[in-house]
């Protein structure tokens, strides 16, 4: 089974999209599979990997075309991907004849920073056509299990961010019982935009005594400007250096707080961390190795709010 990273360019363009993130986990290899599209460039892409063990993974890409038909390239600032068992930081600008974007990334467990902005130079028009879209991800895998009793433990994923334009943000969250072959919680989906700028969801969940989990978050930022037929969209951006958080407390009284293989603390009110037994991360690695990442596209729904 393969993790499919897929972005829609070209005609699609003269509709203005959102963008949802969604972090799906395999019990099968991951094998990356990239796309890419006539008439328009695509560089980058947290596309998947195989976790031997905890990791937090970054990308940023662009995309941009003008109606000059001129090349549209990327640099990378430092890195537009990267992989790491610690914190991650990725950054990347595009630049085309009218056309441009800037991205940059930053995360650890728990915690994820993004800025992406886009523009265009051209007008509404039938002749002047044009698009540029930056994005940005950050997603980290972790586990743990828990011990001799129930825990009722709550999990808050949040982001915060400021908008303008056609500017989005999104987080996803996915809890899996590697003892039940189950899902805890599935896709558990928050979406940002300029008149709603934050957002946060709780989810209590009672976890069985002696159950293995693992679980991943994600969040991703997106800015598209564009230039149609009819209508323009002259910049975009989506700053969510405001951070995006997930923290994860014990609320069953006496029960004590859960050791990550991360070693990470993601209390609300963490303090000093313990560290995994080695015992634990030999228990966990075959979980690992079937687990994937992956943040894609999703068209605009119709029910979503306008850019302007």
């Amino acid at each position: 089974m393969g993790v499919l990273f897929e972005r829609e360019t070209g005609a699609a363009w003269n509709n203005q999209r959102r963008i949802m993130t969604k972090s799906v986990f395999f019990a099968t290899a991951i094998t990356v599979l990239a796309s890419s599209a006539s008439h328009a460039s695509l560089v980058g892409g947290c596309q998947g990997w195989f976790a031997a063990a905890p990791a937090v993974c970054g990308a940023v890409s662009a995309v941009g075309y003008n109606p000059t038909a001129q090349p549209f390239t990327v640099t990378a600032t430092p890195a537009l991907n990267q992989i790491n068992s610690t914190a991650v930081s990725v950054g990347g600008a595009g630049a085309g004849t009218g056309v441009g974007t800037f991205a940059t990334a930053t995360g650890n467990y728990g915690t994820a920073h993004i800025s992406v902005s886009s523009f265009t130079s051209y007008p509404a028009g039938f002749n002047s056509q044009s698009g540029a879209s930056s994005r940005a991800d950050i997603g980290f895998v972790d586990g743990f299990k828990v011990g001799a009793t129930d825990l009722l433990v709550s999990f808050v994923s949040s982001i915060s961010g400021s908008y303008t334009g056609g500017g989005t943000g999104a987080t996803a969250f996915n809890l899996d019982d590697l003892t039940t072959n189950s899902l805890a919680v599935y896709d558990s989906e928050l979406f940002t935009y300029k008149n709603s700028p934050s957002s946060s969801y709780t989810m209590n969940v009672l976890l069985p005594a002696g159950h293995t989990f693992l679980f991943n978050w994600t969040m991703e930022a997106e800015a598209d400007s564009g230039s149609s037929e009819y209508s323009a969209l002259p910049s975009s951006s989506a700053d969510l250096s405001h951070t995006g958080r997930l923290t994860i407390d014990v609320l069953t009284p006496g029960g004590g707080s859960l050791t990550f293989l991360s070693g990470t603390d993601y209390r609300s009110s963490p303090n000093v961390s313990d560290v995994p037994e080695p015992s634990t991360w030999a228990m966990m690695i075959l979980g690992f190795a079937g687990v994937g990442f992956m943040a894609y596209r999703r068209r605009k729904q119709s029910a979503e709010p306008s850019a302007a």
